[in-house]
């Protein structure tokens, strides 16, 4: 290719690679830059969400669950002891454990909704579930809502989360459980926060929004697209002048 008095050669094939790869590193920087902002509006709504008076749940349900999370709530009502899940491998001060999840029903409603009421060692021999107790009558919870953790990459998508075990779960999916234990269950959960003596501790981790750690995922992405481009600039083009 002949500019003026220069000619420049180059492979076609690499130029296209260099620019395929160079644009790709851009938009996965924007990408990277769209996941700081999402965080940081999470990180306000927990913030602002703090700072509000509990909620009586009885009250909120049915509106959108992204207007509702990590809300604050208080709740009255009584557990559900056809089942209980044992959620594995959750760790609490270094030790493994579960997180025990059971049905809790509102008091004078139908509606049922997914209780995390806490953390249990896993005990001496992982082969036996320890014994967790289930308080009767009626239940005044206090906590605040959020949705389980989303399905671990490492298991296929066909995979379901108690394939292993009746009670243990490698995993929550709230669908998953309503069809199951045919029963109809709200989008999201209460983690909860009060004592009522069921021997189970309660310690909820603060949200960590991590925006620093996406945009410097961001300037790396886009490190890379201009050093991309510098080295074909450098190397990939030979200039030749001529008279």
């Amino acid at each position: 290719m002949q500019f003026g008095n220069t000619n420049l050669k180059f492979s076609w094939v690499l130029l296209l690679g260099t620019i395929v790869f160079t644009i790709l590193f851009a938009q996965l920087g924007f990408w990277q830059l769209d996941r700081a902002d999402e965080k940081d509006l999470i990180q306000k709504d927990i913030e602002q969400s703090f700072a509000a008076e509990p909620a009586s749940l009885s009250s909120i349900i049915g509106e959108s669950w992204k207007d509702l999370r990590y809300r604050k709530i208080e709740a009255t009502g009584h557990f559900d002891d056809s089942f209980q899940i044992y959620l594995d491998n959750r760790i609490y001060n270094g030790k493994a454990g579960y997180h025990i999840v059971t049905p809790f029903y509102l008091e004078g409603s139908d509606a049922a909704i997914l209780v995390n009421r806490g953390w249990v060692f896993v005990g001496r021999d992982r082969k036996v579930l320890p014994e967790v107790s289930l308080p009767t009558g009626m239940i005044s919870l206090k906590g605040r809502l959020s949705s389980p953790r989303s399905k671990p990459t490492i298991f296929g998508d066909d995979e379901m989360p108690d394939a292993y075990s009746e009670k243990l779960w490698t995993y929550l999916d709230i669908d998953y459980v309503s069809k199951k234990y045919q029963i109809k269950l709200e989008p999201f959960m209460i983690l909860q926060e009060n004592d009522i003596e069921d021997g189970l501790l309660r310690q909820l981790p603060d949200y960590e929004s991590n925006v620093t750690m996406h945009l410097g995922y961001a300037v790396q992405w886009f490190a890379f697209a201009l050093f991309l481009a510098l080295a074909f600039i450098r190397n990939g083009i030979t200039m030749t002048k001529f008279d």
